[in-house]
């Protein structure tokens, strides 16, 4: 996660996701957000989280949440609607595959969505 009270913080987990991106076989989980900044707020995670779908594409993307930890930060609520306004303008396909379908697919879950 990008460490942004370091310097270098921000370009070292940068390097690193474009690193993972280029793994296809390599896909990413978007939750934890607290983590990366206790007073986090949509602004401030959108770019993050838009620079991940960016480099990964959104097949290989999802949301999720760290609970229990991540209602350190706030309710889960506020998580999913933050991450819901953040993509937004994407189109119902890819939208349903970050909040679910590629879960679905990705832990082979079996699951009928």
């Amino acid at each position: 996660m990008p460490v942004l009270t370091d310097a270098d913080g921000v370009g070292d987990w940068r390097l690193g996701m474009q690193a993972l991106a280029a793994l296809p076989h390599v896909s990413v989980k978007l939750s934890g957000m607290g983590f990366i900044r206790r007073d986090w707020s949509r602004e401030t995670i959108a770019p993050f989280v838009r620079e991940t779908i960016d480099l990964f594409g959104v097949d290989r993307c999802m949301f999720a949440s760290d609970t229990p930890t991540d209602k350190l930060f706030g309710p889960i609520d506020r998580y999913m609607e933050a991450y819901h306004a953040i993509v937004a303008d994407l189109p119902e396909a890819d939208r349903r595959a970050l909040f679910g379908g590629n879960a679905n697919r990705l832990y082979r879950l079996g699951l009928d969505i």
